[in-house]
Formats: structure tokens, sequence, C-alpha cells
């Protein structure tokens, strides 16, 4: 079986053949670009997304830090009125109360005067009564 074709018509049918290659390969590579364009178009709003999100994770933090600067402060100056106000309290409380070594002198010394005074009732009653 032979085909009888002439030159013309193998032309054309060979223009059809590379026209419906190049279409296709066209098309396929028009799908994989628009593919293409969707994966960055989802990817890029993804990453604008995690960025909003990190930046008002990082504002929430900063916002956190500068308060726990403001209560560090705030602690520091308390510690140090409160070491104040002990200071004067044991200087306040020096002036207004006896110590113990304090006590026991002045305990010593008026025992030491009762018994001058019971030792001296003693030697009159001995004179009273000779």
């Amino acid at each position: 079986m032979v085909l009888d074709i002439d030159f013309g018509t193998a032309a054309g049918l060979l223009t059809v053949l590379i026209g419906s290659w190049w279409a296709l390969v066209k098309i396929m590579f028009s799908q994989f670009e628009r593919r293409q364009d969707e994966r960055f178009s989802t990817l890029t709003a993804t990453l604008t997304e995690q960025k909003n999100e990190l930046d008002a994770h990082m504002r929430k933090q900063d916002a956190v830090m500068a308060d726990l600067r403001r209560v560090e402060l705030s602690t520091a100056s308390e510690i140090r009125r409160v070491e104040n106000e002990l200071r004067q309290s044991q200087i306040d409380s020096l002036a207004r109360f006896q110590t113990k070594t304090e006590a026991t002198s002045q305990y010593t010394e008026i025992l030491q005067a009762i018994r001058a005074l019971g030792e001296r009732i003693d030697k009159l009653h001995a004179r009273i009564n000779e």
C-alpha cells in the first residue's frame, strides 16, 4: 500500500502537525507559568501573613519587656526604700529601747543597791537591838 501524497499536501500536513505540536507546547508552558504564579502568590501571601504575625508578637513582647523594666526599676526603688526604713527603725530602736547588755547592767546595779540598802537596814536593827 503506497500513499501518493503530493508535496503541497505533505507540506500542509507537516505544517498542521508542527502547528499543533507548537500549540500544545505553548499551552503546557502557559499552564506551567500559571501554576508557578499561583504558587508564588500563595507563598507571598503566606510570608506576608507570617511576617505580620511575627511583627504583632514582637510588639507584644516589646511591651511586656518594657513593663518588666518598669517593674524592675520600681521594685529596686521599693527595695531601697524598705532598706532605708529598716535602717531608720534600727537607729530609732537604739534610741528608744535598751539593749540586753544595758538591761543586765541596770538590773545588776539595782540588785546591788537593794542589797546595800538591806545591809544598812540590818546594821540599824543590830544597833537598836543592842
